[in-house]
This record gives structure tokens, C-alpha cells and sequence, in this order.
């Protein structure tokens, strides 16, 4: 019954080291480029809070991120050149 305990206490321990550490990335300037920008590559999440307001941005750390950004300008662009 101890040992549950601790793997319950080690799991919650390690939840807050990593809740902890995705605040200080947040928060820690470094990561913004051009004050909009947030590019972190040991974070892995595709999606982080912005540093002021409650919406979200991209990590464009991610390469998830430049594909989401090439299909949101792509479409339109071969729209535009279908179009003509």
C-alpha cells in the first residue's frame, strides 16, 4: 500500500515540475519572437497560451505549425489561381 502511495505522490510531483516548467516557457521571453511569436523547440505542444489574454498561438517550433500555416494560405492562394 506504501508503494501506491508513492507512485501516486512521485506522478503528482512530476505533474507539477511539468505544469511549473510550461509556465516559466510561457512566461519567458526568449520563446517570443517578435513579441507574437512563440518558438520553443523543447516544448512539444502545438498550441500555448499567449502571453496576454486568454486565446492561444502556435508554437512554430512545431512542424505541425508551418503545415496548419501553409494549408491557411495555400487554400486561398490556389483559389485565387483557379479562379482566373
Amino acid at each position: 500500500m506504501d508503494q501506491l502511495n508513492f507512485c501516486r505522490q512521485t506522478a503528482s510531483n512530476k505533474q507539477r515540475r511539468y505544469n511549473s516548467c510550461m509556465i516559466e516557457w510561457d512566461r519567458n521571453s526568449r520563446h517570443w519572437k517578435l513579441l507574437f511569436f512563440y518558438y520553443n523547440p523543447e516544448d512539444k505542444r502545438l498550441l500555448v497560451p499567449k502571453r496576454y489574454g486568454l486565446m492561444a498561438t502556435l508554437n512554430f517550433a512545431n512542424p505541425i505549425a508551418w503545415i496548419i500555416i501553409g494549408v491557411l494560405l495555400g487554400v486561398p492562394a490556389l483559389g485565387l489561381l483557379l479562379a482566373r
